[in-house]
């Protein structure tokens, strides 16, 4: 069928011109800028966040800050606390999403750099808010609600923050509904949490406030 001929009638589409030699070169000075090896901690956390295939919400380096912890990491063990995106109320790692991680961090790792993957632990906070509310303000309750609600947001997916024991109290005591501010506790549950000498609380560093276990108790005299 030597004299059988294929003829395409339709216009092309898709695809894109030829690289011009200008932009091989700048595609390889890009190249020698960039590095794909695992150094610092931002290395390792930028690049969990790229594994194929996951949806992460946030992942964090962590070091002990209490003895107990400390027996986690070892010497040139990396420890990476993982928040996967899910809708589910504590999401954690299961056996193939670390193992997905694991291999895709791997060939970029340090050589000698063992690398140790681990849940977030929630944790549960207990705020106890006693104040005097001004005359003829309705929504006060809503409005002490909102203001905490605001505050605490961050502590659902940033690891190891610290609930400031001075900054809430601002914060409800500049509201409008608030006319004075009597008394403030919080409490929370949940292993290797601290106290400062200010009464701050230190979450542990792969810690993180399970919105539905934040609960207010708040009474308006």
């Amino acid at each position: 069928y030597e004299e059988l001929s294929v003829i395409n009638e339709d216009s092309a589409f898709g695809g894109c011109d030829l690289e011009v030699l200008e932009d091989c070169f700048m595609r390889a000075r890009r190249a020698l800028h960039e590095n794909g090896a695992l150094v610092t901690d931002k290395d390792y956390e930028d690049g969990l966040r790229k594994t194929p295939g996951l949806m992460i919400e946030n992942c964090r380096v962590i070091y002990p800050n209490t003895p107990a912890l400390r027996q986690m990491t070892e010497k040139h063990r990396m420890t990476i606390v993982v928040k996967p995106f899910s809708f589910e109320k504590h999401p954690r790692l299961t056996p193939q999403y670390s193992k997905n991680i694991a291999l895709w961090l791997e060939e970029r790792r340090m050589v000698g750099t063992d690398i140790q993957l681990v849940s977030p632990e929630y944790l549960r906070l207990n705020v106890f808010v006693e104040c005097k509310g001004r005359n003829n303000y309705i929504f006060d309750r809503a409005a002490i609600v909102k203001a905490l609600d605001r505050y605490f947001a961050p502590f659902a997916s940033d690891f190891g923050k610290v609930i400031s024991q001075s900054e809430v109290y601002e914060i409800l005591d500049r509201l409008e509904a608030v006319e004075l501010m009597e008394a403030l506790s919080m409490d929370v549950a949940g292993n290797h949490v601290e106290r400062s000498l200010g009464g701050d609380i230190i979450l542990p560093p792969n810690g993180l406030l399970s919105p539905e276990d934040i609960h207010y108790n708040i009474n308006i005299n």
